[in-house]
């Protein structure tokens, strides 16, 4: 049970992390369509959720690209992989500062009324499936924060 809940929520984090990729598609269509755009509210919010979108894609990759055989740790200490954990950790460490952020312009979003009801709700899942990726990461110490 436990396996297929971590696996179905990393999977949603995942697909959430992903679609913020149609953001800047998004952009590009209506930077063609009109080339004098006003600076909207809320693109700082969508550039604080891509970002940290990435920063966790990037981590996803990384983890998922580093074999472990069966008995061994994933990085093991002092070993030749620890400067790329050290790296690996600083991306966590960016995106949770970022996550924040977007948990905060999700309820700003809804409070001004940013963009359409589909485009909040689409932020507020991204900014969910943040804060529960950087619980996650925490829960198991691959923030780099002690708590």
């Amino acid at each position: 049970m436990q396996t297929t809940a971590f696996t179905l929520l990393s999977c949603a984090c995942t697909a959430a992390f992903i679609s913020t990729l149609l953001w800047p598609a998004g952009h590009l269509t209506r930077q063609i369509q009109d080339l004098a755009l006003p600076r909207r509210p809320g693109q700082s919010a969508r550039w604080i959720a891509g970002i940290a979108s990435l920063l966790y894609l990037a981590l996803i990759v990384a983890l998922a690209a580093v074999p472990a055989g069966r008995g061994q740790t994933l990085f093991p200490p002092g070993g030749a992989a620890e400067p790329l954990f050290g790296a690996l950790l600083l991306l966590a460490r960016i995106a949770a500062v970022l996550t924040f952020g977007a948990g905060i312009y999700a309820g700003l979003a809804w409070r001004g009324r940013y963009w359409a009801i589909w485009h909040r709700i689409h932020y507020t899942l991204v900014a969910a499936a943040l804060i529960v990726f950087t619980v996650w990461l925490a829960f198991f110490d691959l923030t780099g924060f002690e708590f």
